[in-house]
């Protein structure tokens, strides 16, 4: 049996694919250009987060943070 302390950390993917989709909209249909600009960031943001989930680069419940994934 586990420890408290040793419990398995697990993600939802539905979250990241919700941000994206958040942000999709916003660069598809936001009338500020630089609004449409920073959602583009915040789209290629949540793309690598969910690529590091598919692929296992990030590791979830982790602490330590994953260089270029949502700075600034």
């Amino acid at each position: 049996m586990a420890e408290a302390g040793d419990r398995e950390h697990s993600a939802n993917p539905a979250y990241v694919i919700a941000q994206l989709r958040r942000a999709m909209s916003g660069v598809l249909s936001h009338a500020d250009p630089d609004v449409r600009r920073r959602a583009v960031a915040r789209l290629e943001q949540w793309e690598g987060i969910l690529q590091g989930m598919l692929y296992g680069s990030i590791s979830i419940g982790s602490r330590t943070p994953v260089p270029g994934i949502m700075s600034g």
